[in-house]
């Protein structure tokens, strides 16, 4: 089967294609991109299965024409505050089956109007099967099997950013999507869910001190995100729905929350906040990328309180992750995605978050066996814990 792979040579499409291109089902892989000579190199690494194109990510028109040449669409093409709306539209008219990593909450809220428009043309839309939406999406949905009832979900993440900020850092103009999306989803008003309805959280508020699953202590910020806005559409009784993230080193939230207090203010674009985050790091490299403790500097988890057997319970879970960059991260759970489609396992037809789509623990297994370095390591693909609160 012939998949377009939209955004493909990226940071966060080249694993989910060369994930696809090692798939006995896929017979090949179009590289449908902006830039042409990053597509068409990473062809060329690939080999026969894999060509490439130019494609404008704005253009409903050219992407409708670019899916039609394929079975399946995959998307790693943001900021999706910018394009995921039109993608979405587009594998409509072209009567693909799709599936992305939209991470942000607005065209969240429009891609799902459009879910009796995807169910009329015959198509499923997954969208946001990323890390942060995605696999958080999924270890919630199983925290919350682990309950007889639940009241909160905290989807909570930590990103390492020394790394990504000092490669970006010497790029003159050029600004990943990844940092683009950080600084729109800490600006402005975001939705959130709080005692059982959808509210605004300003996103200056300060930060929370939440535990992670080893134990440390480290301040998360609200973020706006799909997590507050799918889980509680797909999870009956929850009551309150929160995305916490944050960067590591923690004084890189600083400078970036400044920055994109900025776009809150409609002085600047997201992008231009990105660019500026990165001005300011690299000035100070010294104060902004000091590593300080030796706690966790990434993490991805979900905390789930309710009741079970009649008692208040904190149930917490992580994923036994190998040490993978947010590419992988990101990447490898879009292309299991586009391979369950593929193999006819989603029978369910509209526009679908993953906890409404996807069986977590199945997913997460294969997860262990998917890719050259997989994903998951270990014996269970989770990490859980669960204590009494009374």
């Amino acid at each position: 089967m012939r998949v377009i792979a939209l955004g493909g040579a990226g940071n966060m499409g080249r694993p989910a294609v060369r994930a696809l291109a090692g798939s006995e089902l896929v017979t090949a892989v179009v590289i449908a991109d902006k830039d042409l000579a990053a597509a068409e190199q990473l062809a060329a690494e690939i080999g026969a299965k894999a060509s490439a194109r130019a494609v404008d990510a704005g253009s409903e028109d050219q992407l409708a024409a670019v899916m039609a040449e394929g079975h399946l669409v995959i998307n790693t093409c943001g900021p999706f505050f910018k394009f995921g709306a039109t993608a979405v539209r587009a594998a409509i008219r072209a009567e693909r089956n799709y599936c992305d990593i939209n991470d942000d909450w607005r065209p969240t809220h429009q891609v799902l109007a459009l879910d009796s428009a995807a169910k009329n043309a015959g198509i499923v839309a997954i969208v946001g099967i990323g890390a942060s939406p995605g696999l958080s999406n999924l270890m919630a949905k199983h925290a919350v099997a682990q309950l007889d009832t639940v009241d909160e979900i905290q989807t909570c993440w930590l990103a390492d950013a020394q790394g990504e900020v000092q490669d970006e850092g010497h790029g003159g103009e050029h600004v990943n999507a990844a940092l683009e999306h950080l600084m729109y989803s800490w600006s402005g008003r975001f939705p959130t869910f709080s005692d059982g309805r959808a509210v605004e959280v300003d996103a200056q508020e300060p930060g929370l001190a939440v535990t992670t699953p080893g134990g440390a202590v480290r301040t998360l910020y609200h973020v706006g995100h799909p997590e507050p806005v799918t889980l509680p559409r797909f999870i009956s009784g929850v009551r309150t729905v929160a995305n916490l993230g944050g960067l590591f080193p923690p004084q890189l939230n600083d400078l970036a929350r400044q920055q994109a207090q900025r776009v809150s203010a409609g002085g600047i674009s997201p992008r231009a906040a990105a660019l500026a985050f990165l001005a300011g790091v690299m000035s100070e490299p010294e104060r902004w990328l000091a590593r300080g403790d030796a706690g966790p500097a990434s993490g991805l988890w979900v905390v789930a309180y309710g009741r079970k057997a009649g008692r208040r319970v904190r149930y917490a879970c992580e994923l036994a992750t190998s040490a993978a960059d947010m590419g992988t991260s990101t990447g490898r759970p879009l292309a299991l995605a586009a391979l369950k489609i593929l193999r006819g396992e989603i029978r369910q037809r509209g526009v679908l978050p993953p906890e409404a789509a996807l069986d977590p623990m199945p997913f997460f297994n294969e997860l262990t066996r998917l890719g050259p370095t997989p994903l998951v390591t270990g014996g269970s693909p989770l990490i859980e814990s669960s204590r009494p609160l009374d």
